[in-house]
């Protein structure tokens, strides 16, 4: 199984329970797509019309699972620091609102 297919699977598991666990275990395998991120995404990287839509973080909304879509996404389409970010904060964030709605 590639790290795009283990994180998609865990971003499910997560939604679902969003715990310390899957957390770290989500952010241990996108530190390794980072690091092997496929060719593909890659050479998409170098296109400027692609930097310029992916340059910008997922910033949070009121459908924090919507949020949380479009950060994985982001990531997985742009593997940048600044995605990798965003893309935490918002699981840490899609967390608190689903504790507090539980």
């Amino acid at each position: 199984m590639n790290d795009f297919e283990k994180l998609t699977i865990l971003i499910g598991s997560y939604k679902l329970d969003p715990s310390d666990k899957c957390y770290h275990e989500i952010e241990n395998i996108m530190i390794s797509y980072q690091a092997n991120t496929p060719d593909i995404v890659r050479e998409n990287m170098e296109h400027k019309s692609i930097q310029k839509i992916m340059e910008n973080p997922t910033t949070i909304s009121d459908d924090i699972v919507e949020s949380l879509i479009d950060a994985f996404s982001n990531f997985i389409n742009y593997p940048t620091n600044a995605n990798a970010d965003s893309f935490k904060r918002i699981m840490q964030e899609y967390k608190t609102r689903f504790n507090a709605n539980n």
